[in-house]
C-alpha cells in the first residue's frame, strides 16, 4: 500500500496522527527560539507576515494592498526586534539578515549562536 504523504514520517507516527503531532515538537524541540520561551513571538511575526502578504489577494478579506503591506511589514519587523538572547541582547534575526549561517543554529541548536548562553527553559 503506498503512502499518499510525500514524506517519511518518524517512527511512531501514524498517517492519521499527522494533523495532531506538533509542528514544534517536531522541528524545533532543541531550538534556542523554544528553549528561551520566544516561540510565541516567531509565531506572531510569521502570522503577520503571511496575513499581510495573503489577505490583499482575496476581496471579501476587505484588506487593501496598503494596509496588507504594513501588517507585512510590521510583522517582520517584529520578528527582527523582539526575538534577541537573554543573555547577550543580540537580535539573532537582524544578524541573521547579515549573516545567513545564523539561521541554522537558532533553529537547530539549544544555546546562543554568538554566546552560548545556556538556554533558560520558560515553555514546556
Amino acid at each position: 500500500m503506498m503512502s499518499r504523504y510525500w514524506f517519511v514520517l518518524p517512527a511512531g507516527i501514524n498517517s492519521g496522527d499527522i494533523l495532531l503531532y506538533k509542528f514544534e515538537d517536531f522541528m524545533f524541540k532543541n531550538s534556542v527560539i523554544r528553549n528561551t520561551g520566544q516561540w510565541w513571538k516567531l509565531v506572531t511575526g510569521i502570522v503577520a507576515l503571511l496575513l499581510g502578504s495573503i489577505a490583499p489577494f482575496f476581496e471579501a478579506s476587505g484588506m487593501s494592498w496598503t494596509v496588507g503591506t504594513i501588517i507585512a511589514v510590521v510583522g517582520y519587523g517584529f520578528t527582527l526586534a523582539f526575538i534577541r538572547c537573554p543573555g547577550c541582547g543580540q537580535r539573532w534575526f537582524w544578524k541573521a539578515l547579515i549573516y545567513s549561517e545564523i539561521y541554522r543554529p537558532l533553529f537547530t541548536e539549544p544555546s546562543c549562536p554568538s554566546c552560548n548562553h545556556p538556554p533558560i527553559v520558560t515553555e514546556k
